[in-house]
């Protein structure tokens, strides 16, 4: 998909030039479309039923099968939330982190990796570190065993260095027990024994 066909996905882009992409981007066409048929189908159907549920169980598989296909990961591995925080509890939740442990983060990050990770600090007693954003791969210490952080900075719009942090990652610098955490990244999350899988452009549908 190029980009003016992209562009053409978001009516409001034809009289505004829309910056907010995160906390309340612009409605897809498609994206709006979906969702009046989904409505209309329950509206005269109701919100009840196996079929109805059925439907919905079709739904989120077709959706992580496509994610998956975008990430190069398998369906597995992709899980849906109902929003960016809420996903990156659910991760922090299943990291180990306890006392002794520093989780390091930016002074250019977003509330929505903020918020969950000083409920998460409050709850297991880890340290959280602030950094520049620019120097969040030298910030990785002996400590860190995690890297909270956006692929790009709502501040400023600088992207992370993420081939200085992979090096500092599994199988780099610091070895497995540093692990990365981002809200948009060129990779999935990677696991030990996992070979990296490179973000491949999504396929227009």
């Amino acid at each position: 998909m190029d980009a003016e066909t992209f562009r053409a996905e978001f009516p409001v882009l034809e009289r505004l030039a829309f910056l907010n992409a995160g906390t309340d981007g612009p409605v897809p066409r498609r994206g709006h479309d979906a969702a009046v048929r989904q409505l209309e189908r329950e509206l005269t159907d109701g919100r009840a039923g196996m079929p109805h549920f059925m439907r919905l169980f079709e739904f989120a598989t077709k959706l992580r099968e496509r994610l998956a296909d975008a990430l190069g990961c398998p369906p597995d591995d992709v899980a849906l939330t109902r929003s960016t925080s809420d996903g990156v509890a659910t991760v922090l939740s299943a990291f180990p982190l306890g006392p002794g442990d520093e989780v390091l983060t930016s002074d250019e990050e977003h509330p929505g990796v903020l918020a969950p990770l000083e409920g998460a600090r409050r709850r297991r007693g880890f340290d959280v570190r602030v950094v520049p954003f620019a120097e969040l791969a030298n910030g990785v210490g002996g400590r860190t065993r995690l890297v909270a952080c956006s692929h790009v900075s709502w501040v400023s719009g600088r992207v992370v260095d993420a081939a200085a942090l992979a090096w500092r990652g599994p199988g780099g610098r610091h070895g497995p027990r540093v692990r990365f955490l981002r809200r948009l990244g060129p990779e999935v999350a990677m696991r030990p024994g996992r070979e990296r899988q490179p973000l491949r452009a999504a396929r227009a549908r």
